[in-house]
């Protein structure tokens, strides 16, 4: 299986927020900050784990009409931004 169609999770102990439709995560260990953009937002709330990235990916192309191949370079950068962070995890 690739990393493309395992499951992915939040790392329980990062706490996040949406507030007024922003959603605000924070690193506490590392103090680091991050607001997530529209597309940021879809992508951390469909981390729930039940999906993976491909889902994730075809997911976005329904809500936003994007090509599926800019859909998955988007999920990918950004899930890979995360998993840098230790922010989720497979």
């Amino acid at each position: 299986m690739t990393s493309e169609n395992k499951v992915i999770y939040k790392q329980k102990k990062i706490p996040w927020r949406e507030i007024e439709g922003e959603v605000i995560i924070v690193d506490l260990d590392k103090e680091n900050v991050l607001n997530l953009n529209a597309t940021g937002k879809e992508i951390w709330n469909s981390i729930n784990g039940t999906l993976s990235a491909a889902d994730i990916t075809q997911k976005l192309t329904e809500i936003y009409e994007v090509e599926e191949a800019q859909a998955k370079k988007d999920v990918t950068l950004f899930i890979n931004k995360l998993l840098e962070k230790g922010l989720i995890h497979y």
